[in-house]
C-alpha cells in the first residue's frame, strides 16, 4: 500500500469540493472604505451544516516580493474593542507574475456573526499592495454540528503585531482575560491565530504559553518547518525557508486549545498568553501578529458526529498537486465534532459514485480532533477496460459500531488516474554541489522499496535503468535541506524516459523545495 505523508497544516487548506446539496452565494461588488475592502452577502437565516468562504485573490504583476498578508475580519458583535476581529490570515505568494489564487476558509464556527452582519472586511498589511479579490460562500443547509453560544475576543494586535524582544511581549499588550462563560456552555476552546514578523531571513522559533489562573495549560512553538512542501511552487525569493508560523501564499492555521471544563469554574476563567523571552535576541523576530478568541459551545452529549473534512487523494485540486494523481491508497482527513470519543469508523468508498469498498478504522478520536486516514487501495486496473474514473466518493456507514443516531458524512472529489508508463524506464538525475542531500526512492503498491539510489555525489549526472513488473509505484526524489537543487544550466533535475525509444516521458524542474513525488502504473 503506497502511503504519502501529509503535513496536517497543509491538509487544512480546504479545496473546492462542491456537492449537489451545497449552495453558492455570490458577494455584492466590493467597496473600499477606511483602508478596508468591504464584502457584503445576503445570507439565508437558516442554519448551516457547513459554510465556507471562497476568496479569489489576484495579485498585481507589479507586486514586489515582501512578507505581506491579507487580514480577513468581521465586526465584533459585542460592540466593543477591538472593533474588528481577524478570523483568517493569508500571506501573499512570492510568485513571478500576475496570478490568481483561490482560498477556502471554514466558517461553520463563525456563522452566527456572519448571519448578523453579512459583511466581511479585508485589509492588506501594506496599504500600497495592489490586489483584487472576489468572494463567495458555499454552504450546506442543515443542523450545525453544535451551537456556538458565544465568540469572546481575547487578544488582538494590529497588522504590525506586538513588539517582541528580550522580555518577550510586554504584558500590558496581553492583559489577563477574565471570562464568564454563557449558560448552557459545556465545551470551550481558545483559538490563536499567530505569525511572526521578521527583519531578516534567519529566524528561529519561539514558544507561547497559555495559562489558566496562573497555571500553564498549553504551550506551542510559533514556527513552520514545512514551507518546502508548499503546494504553490516554484516561487521566488527562497520561498521554501522555515518561518515563524507562515509560508508564502498560504493561510495561517489557527492553533486551538481546549479547556478542561471538568476542572474549571465557568464563571472564574482567567486566561493569560505569555511569550517566551528572547534574552539573547537571536530569534530574528521583531513582532508577533496575534488574533485570538474563545469559542463557547453547547455540544449535544452522546451523539457521535464525524465530518469528512477533505479528500486529500485522489483529488484534481491544485492545492494537492504534490500528492496527485494517484494509483495507490486514497487519503482522507476527518474530524470528530461530537463530545463522544470515536473509537471505530466504517468507511465505504469507490470511484464513479460506486462505494463497494469497505474499511474499518479503529483508534481514539476526541472532540474536534483530526485524523488523516489511509484507505486500502482500490483495484485501479479497470482502466484497461476503458472504465477510467472521473470522481471518488467516500462516506461513513457506521460510527462506534452503530449505523443509527449519527449524522452521515460524505464527500466526493474529482480525480484522474496516475499515468501508465512502459515497463522499461530510465531515470536521469542531475545533482548540484550538495548532491549528498539528494536521493531517489521508488516504492511498490505494498509500500516496499523497489529501488533506492543510495548516496549521490555532488555535481554529477546519473542514469538509472529499471525494469518494472505490473503494479502501482511511487517515485520520491528528495532534498534533505528542503531547498531543491541549484542548477545554473537550465537543466531539469530529473527526467523519466522510455528505455526502448529513448523519449522523454516526464521532466521535473530543480526548484521543488523538499521533494518530488510521482505515482505511475505499469501494465502487462
Amino acid at each position: 500500500m503506497i502511503k504519502f505523508y501529509f503535513s496536517t497544516v497543509f491538509a487544512m487548506i480546504f479545496c473546492l469540493q462542491w456537492t449537489f446539496s451545497q449552495n453558492i452565494i455570490e458577494s455584492s461588488p466590493t467597496v473600499i472604505t477606511h483602508d478596508y475592502e468591504l464584502i457584503r452577502f445576503q445570507i439565508p437565516q437558516s442554519e448551516f451544516q457547513s459554510v465556507k468562504l471562497l476568496i479569489h485573490v489576484e495579485v498585481d504583476e507589479a507586486y514586489k516580493v515582501k512578507d505581506e498578508f491579507l487580514s480577513i475580519m468581521m465586526k465584533n458583535q459585542h460592540g466593543e474593542m477591538p472593533e474588528y476581529v481577524e478570523f483568517a490570515r493569508i500571506y501573499l505568494p512570492y510568485l513571478f507574475a500576475k496570478v490568481t489564487v483561490n482560498y477556502e476558509i471554514d466558517m461553520v464556527l463563525w456563522q452566527n456573526w456572519l448571519r448578523k452582519d453579512e459583511k466581511i472586511y479585508i485589509q492588506a498589511s501594506d496599504k500600497s499592495t495592489k490586489y483584487n479579490t472576489k468572494a463567495g460562500l458555499v454552504f450546506e443547509e442543515g443542523p450545525a454540528p453544535f451551537k456556538v453560544k458565544d465568540i469572546i475576543p481575547l487578544w488582538q494586535s494590529n497588522s504590525n503585531g506586538f513588539e517582541y524582544g528580550k522580555a518577550g511581549i510586554d504584558g500590558t499588550l496581553l492583559p489577563t482575560q477574565n471570562i464568564k462563560l454563557p449558560s448552557g456552555c459545556n465545551s470551550a476552546f481558545a483559538s490563536i491565530l499567530v505569525s511572526g514578523n521578521q527583519s531578516g531571513q534567519n529566524a528561529s522559533g519561539r514558544f507561547y504559553f497559555l495559562k489558566h489562573n496562573g497555571n500553564e495549560i498549553a504551550r506551542r512553538s510559533v514556527w513552520r518547518d514545512d514551507c518546502g512542501l508548499n503546494p504553490l511552487f516554484p516561487q521566488q525569493h527562497e520561498w521554501y525557508l522555515e518561518r515563524p508560523n507562515w509560508c508564502p501564499g498560504l493561510q495561517v492555521h489557527p492553533i486551538n486549545h481546549f479547556l478542561d471544563m471538568t476542572s474549571m469554574k465557568p464563571d472564574e476563567l482567567n486566561l493569560d498568553l505569555v511569550f517566551q523571552s528572547d534574552q539573547t535576541e537571536t530569534s530574528g523576530i521583531d513582532a508577533f501578529v496575534i488574533s485570538s478568541v474563545l469559542f463557547a459551545l453547547e455540544v449535544p452529549a452522546q451523539v457521535p458526529q464525524l465530518a469528512i473534512s477533505e479528500i486529500l487523494a485522489p483529488n484534481t485540486n491544485s492545492w494537492h498537486q504534490r500528492y496527485n494523481p494517484i494509483c495507490g491508497t486514497p487519503v482522507i482527513l476527518v474530524q470528530n465534532r461530537g463530545l463522544e470519543t470515536i473509537e471505530e469508523i466504517t468507511f465505504n468508498y469507490g470511484y464513479n459514485y460506486q462505494t463497494d469498498n469497505k474499511f474499518r478504522w479503529v483508534g481514539e478520536l476526541g472532540f474536534m480532533e483530526e485524523e488523516i486516514i489511509y484507505l486500502p487501495s482500490i483495484n485501479w486496473y479497470f482502466y484497461e477496460n476503458d472504465d477510467e474514473p472521473e470522481n471518488f466518493t467516500v462516506h461513513v456507514s457506521s460510527l462506534n459500531g452503530s449505523v443509527n443516531g449519527f449524522s452521515g458524512a460524505k464527500k466526493t472529489s474529482e480525480m484522474i488516474l496516475a499515468d501508465v508508463l512502459p515497463y522499461k524506464l530510465k531515470f536521469d538525475i542531475v545533482t548540484d554541489h550538495n548532491g549528498f542531500q539528494n536521493g531517489l526512492e521508488i516504492f511498490n503498491d505494498n509500500g516496499d522499496p523497489f529501488f533506492i539510489s543510495g548516496d549521490l555525489k555532488p555535481d554529477t549526472m546519473y542514469q538509472f535503468q529499471l525494469n518494472f513488473v505490473p503494479g502501482c509505484y511511487e517515485m520520491i526524489f528528495y532534498d534533505l535541506d528542503g531547498n531543491g537543487v541549484k542548477l545554473n544550466n537550465n537543466l531539469p533535475v530529473l527526467r523519466i524516459l522510455d528505455q526502448k525509444k529513448n523519449t522523454e516521458l516526464k521532466r521535473f524542474e530543480p526548484d521543488f523545495g523538499t521533494e518530488i513525488r510521482e505515482q505511475f502504473m505499469i501494465f502487462r
